[in-house]
């Protein structure tokens, strides 16, 4: 367990207005590699085109600090004589289209990456990573609580690269105004699960 990747993640969203929202976050990843600390922001926006059809679109905008999550086993070299902290930007857009309650998504997770302590960028264009998801929205009803719940699953694919192996999996999420479940699983992870509450009608933990 020690050497399992880890996420910290705080985010604050807000709505602007029916079409559009925002986000500002701030995350600490251990990748079991390097560990990634630092800020997102989040932009969407979304169109109907006719009732019933609408393409959303969102970019997000990653800065983070990268450093050796284990600097026991660095070697030095006569190119790289010491550890260095890289300052890294990342930008990852994506492009959603629902028609009712069917949604198809599709969005890089780094387009865009330069690392700012090489005056580079931090991966190569055919390390971009691109990840599709397919999914479906079933109002349900429990209880007493409003009639906003739904059930959501989905499925998706994920290019990993450097491997030959693309990463396949499903989730599905039930959600109410009081609390959330979701359980999936992966091709390459195995099985997930999760579980939260919302309070106030602004606070969800999980």
């Amino acid at each position: 367990i020690d050497a399992d990747p880890t996420s910290l993640f705080l985010n604050y969203s807000k709505d602007i207005n029916a079409s559009s929202a925002a986000s500002v976050a701030f995350f600490q990843h251990n990748t079991g590699i390097f560990i990634n600390t630092g800020g997102a922001l989040n932009y969407g926006y979304e169109f109907e085109l006719i009732p019933l059809v609408r393409l959303g679109v969102g970019i997000n905008v990653f800065g983070y600090q990268q450093k050796l999550a284990d600097q026991r086993f660095f070697q030095p070299n006569p190119i790289q004589t010491s550890i260095t902290n890289d300052f890294v930007l990342q930008v990852a857009p994506g492009i959603n289209l629902t028609i009712d309650k069917f949604s198809l998504g599709l969005a890089s997770e780094n387009l865009i990456d330069y690392n700012f302590s090489t005056n580079k960028r931090n991966t190569s264009i055919s390390g971009t990573s691109l990840f599709a998801l397919a999914s479906y929205e079933f109002p349900v009803r429990i209880g007493g609580l409003d009639g906003n719940s739904v059930l959501r699953p989905a499925v998706y694919i994920r290019t990993i690269p450097g491997l030959d192996d693309t990463q396949a999996g499903f989730n599905t999420l039930l959600s109410t105004s009081k609390f959330w479940a979701q359980g999936g699983y992966n091709n390459f992870y195995g099985i997930s699960a999760g579980f939260g509450g919302r309070f106030f009608k602004r606070l969800s933990i999980g």
